[in-house]
């Protein structure tokens, strides 16, 4: 990289960092960069999301930007378009490169895994998949599914179940198993066992998987967590996400434990739907909606915030820092995708 974000973040783009306050120094401990699992209960305070009055002196962050429809409300009915939609279309190409005709599949922990944001219409589509098994905790796929063409519907069950009991289907039922965004949401981040509502659920993926079946597991690594634009001048966010998310060696060895094999990865650089929409960050619905704000501390927040403004609003601070996310996002990747094998 010709420059890089950490040197441009708060030194070269933020013309207000020589007379803000320093925020505090977090009192969570530094995470190294090859982070271990903890041995005991880590300390730390879930930040609340800040109220809008912190901003009342800075008319400029209190604008609210026009409403977009949300991401994937699109349902998309050819696979063509499917596999052009971003991050999505990246890791469907690679699932569909690897997968049998007429397989059988679940998605497990699936949220509204019917809409363009997740691989069914894509899978579906391809006509290699025989049945689609959308899993969740929640009736929300199900209600989804309703929307979908009678073509489609006949292709698709639902389970209502969830990842953290023995899950409802026969051992050695599905060709694939998909775990989309969803690991980072069952750990145990401030235990002394991150990972302890993680290893029985990856059994059961391995149970319910055909001899020779796949599981692919959508996630993000530190490295991809520490150069997202958003994250990474905010040292508590960082951390709290990487206590939530497992690093790509952890997810690595949490799969050889539960006797995956041949475990390959594939880095996405596809970016997220709005990526570079900087100045959405300015509204408080964008980052009440997304994890990445909220679980910042409230000192680093307003720091960010305050100095993105003259960054954002000045055309050649906006270039430079432009250029040092593209840059960013070619040398890590957005999203990782693992597959595993049985």
């Amino acid at each position: 990289m010709s420059q890089n974000y950490e040197n441009l973040s708060y030194d070269a783009l933020h013309p207000m960092r020589n007379n803000a306050t320093e925020p505090a120094v977090p009192t969570e401990p530094a995470v190294p960069t090859e982070p271990a699992v903890p041995t005991e209960t880590a300390v730390h305070t879930e930040p609340a999301v800040p109220e809008d009055a912190i901003y009342d002196n800075l008319p400029a962050l209190r604008t609210e930007l026009p409403a977009e429809a949300a991401p994937g409300e699109a349902i998309y009915d050819n696979l063509e378009t499917c596999l052009s939609n971003g991050q999505i279309g990246v890791s469907s190409q690679e699932i569909l490169s690897r997968i049998p005709d007429n397989c059988c599949v679940l998605d497990a922990s699936c949220g509204t895994a019917c809409r363009t944001g997740d691989y069914m219409m894509p899978l579906i589509l391809s006509g290699k998949v025989h049945k689609y098994t959308l899993m969740d905790a929640s009736d929300a796929a199900k209600e989804e599914v309703s929307k979908m063409s009678d073509e489609v519907k006949t292709k698709i069950e639902f389970k209502k179940a969830s990842l953290l009991e023995k899950l409802p289907f026969e051992n050695d039922s599905f060709d694939v198993v998909l775990h989309h965004q969803v690991i980072q949401h069952n750990t145990a981040p401030h235990g002394p066992d991150r990972f302890i509502n993680i290893r029985p659920y990856l059994a059961e993926f391995h149970r319910v998987l055909k001899p020779g079946g796949m599981l692919a597991v959508h996630t993000r690594t530190h490295a991809q967590l520490e150069a997202d634009w958003c994250i990474k001048d905010m040292e508590s966010s960082v951390y709290a996400h990487k206590l939530q998310y497992p690093d790509q060696h952890e997810l690595d060895a949490l799969l050889t434990e539960e006797a995956f094999k041949d475990i390959s990865a594939f880095v996405d650089k596809t970016p997220r739907e709005g990526y570079f929409d900087y100045d959405k960050c300015f509204t408080v619905e964008y980052r009440n909606a997304n994890p990445s704000w909220a679980l910042a501390d409230p000192a680093d927040l307003d720091f960010f915030l305050v100095g993105m403004e003259p960054v954002l609003a000045d055309v050649t601070c906006r270039s430079m820092f432009e250029e040092s996310v593209r840059e960013d996002l070619q040398e890590f990747g957005q999203t990782t995708l693992t597959l595993a094998w049985k």
